[in-house]
């Protein structure tokens, strides 16, 4: 999806060839320098959409010789997304494995992690570039434990353009033995004190914290209407999964 690119080619003839000629989309043609074997290499600009490329070589007695080939540059964006990312613990409890549907306009999968909700990419780095695969899936070994990380993934086309919509952006924390903190950005938050989940060292949880529907949970004299939320904890090696319904209060 660059417009810069190198033409290369070898050309033979019962005679010295005398000159090789290139002409790009009937724009100005342009000699070229032939090496002893032969060869010839041509730095070419194109322009979006297809580009045809004529090479003509000219032998000792004035014979033409000519090939054509079209390139395509594709510059457009993917404007789809992959749907239903999801971050859940892997059976280690080390590592975050992310799912998600695919965009049949995809032909592979960048991936972001960010501290706070991913809306769109701008001044992000990817923590894996062009995820491909039969599966939708990605494991973060690099996720730090204690807090709150959100993800985002983004489909690239298969000429390596980067769609300009994200997906969901699920959020979730790491809590460990040390314990640690998951919040949001409107405040909501758990926070977990050493040893408070497991007696294990070696046991970990991820903790995500979502909006719910009011009438999801029960009626709390005075609860915040639009406060709801959902506290999805999993535990790692098996261990049963606990979910709360939480409620914020004045």
């Amino acid at each position: 999806n660059t417009p810069d690119m190198a033409v290369t080619g070898t050309v033979t003839d019962n005679d010295r060839v005398e000159s090789i000629l290139i002409r790009i989309n009937n724009r100005e043609t342009q000699s070229l320098f032939i090496d002893e074997e032969h060869r010839f290499v041509a730095e070419v600009a194109l322009t979006p959409g297809e580009n045809t490329i004529l090479i003509e070589a000219v032998d000792g007695v004035g014979n033409v010789g000519s090939g054509t080939t079209t390139v395509e540059l594709d510059t457009e964006p993917p404007t789809t997304a992959p749907t239903d990312l999801t971050a859940q613990l892997n059976l280690t409890g080390s590592a975050m494995d992310l799912s998600w549907a695919s965009d049949g306009d995809a032909g592979g999968y960048n991936i972001y992690r960010s501290d706070v909700e991913i809306t769109n990419t701008a001044n992000l780095q990817t923590i894996a570039d062009y995820v491909t695969g039969d599966n939708e899936q990605y494991t973060d070994f690099e996720i730090d434990a204690g807090m709150t990380f959100y993800y985002g993934a983004v489909s690239v086309d298969s000429a390596g353009n980067e769609g300009i919509v994200v997906s969901n952006s699920p959020n979730v924390a790491l809590i460990d033995n040390a314990g640690g903190m998951a919040m949001i950005a409107d405040g909501t938050r758990v926070e977990f004190g050493g040893f408070s989940l497991f007696d294990n060292p070696a046991r970990t949880a991820s903790v995500s914290i979502n909006e719910v529907s009011d009438d999801s949970i029960a009626e709390l004299a005075s609860a915040i209407h639009g406060s709801a939320r959902f506290n999805d904890q999993r535990a790692s090696h098996h261990a049963a999964a606990s979910r709360l319904r939480c409620s914020r209060s004045m």
